[in-house]
């Protein structure tokens, strides 16, 4: 049996944006945001790219968390012009995370190795968060493109960009696509909860076979 990651009951509560996104000065700024371990393989690099070229300057990145890519992706922001408005929180405790993910406006997903059931992704969900991630069988499984995320071919930088690109400028599809996604995780029971009982049942199925 194959069970996927999961999101705490904390994230499906109702968190107030306000607080965090004071805190860090994002004011009404469109926040492009990322929870993870940071990775080179995480393809943060295309989000710092992409705020380089896009032509708005009310857009920011927030990543939270912290790993060996941030010095490279510090670098590469301040290469690029574009350090002001890339936001590094550091290392944020399981408690205080749903109100970091609620400061979001778009959830970021840059890249993803195949064999991952990434935790980021049921979280986004549980918060009601549009979700930009690529368009890979680990991915498929959990979303689909167009009903509850956006899925961008991941061989493909400008796919990235353009899919990137149409969620900032649709305020409209962002509400749909996070509503969608918590709807889609409730209905599957993508929750930790939901996965214990999984287990429980199949326990018991095995208990049963042996009687």
């Amino acid at each position: 049996e194959v069970i996927h990651n999961g999101a705490s009951a904390a994230f499906l509560g109702d968190h107030d944006p306000a607080p965090v996104r004071e805190q860090f000065g994002f004011g009404d700024d469109l926040v492009l945001g990322f929870v993870g371990f940071v990775r080179a393989w995480h393809g943060l690099s295309r989000a710092v790219s992409f705020l380089a070229q896009y032509e708005r300057k009310d857009v920011r990145l927030f990543i939270v968390g912290d790993g060996p890519a941030r010095a490279d992706l510090k670098r590469l922001a301040a290469d690029l012009g574009v350090a002001s408005r890339v936001t590094f929180a550091g290392v944020v405790q399981p408690e205080a995370l749903p109100a970091y993910v609620a400061a979001f406006d778009v959830a970021l997903q840059p890249a993803v190795v195949e064999y991952a059931s990434p935790l980021k992704l049921f979280e986004y969900m549980a918060a009601a968060k549009p979700i930009l991630a690529p368009d890979a069988q680990n991915i498929r499984e959990v979303l689909s493109s167009g009903e509850d995320a956006s899925l961008f071919d991941c061989d493909n930088d400008h796919a990235f960009d353009k899919a990137l690109t149409h969620l900032i400028e649709d305020e409209e599809l962002r509400q749909r696509l996070g509503a969608a996604a918590r709807a889609s995780l409730m209905r599957h029971g993508l929750t930790w909860d939901e996965n214990a009982r999984r287990v429980e049942r199949i326990a018991e199925e095995m208990l049963k076979d042996k009687q």
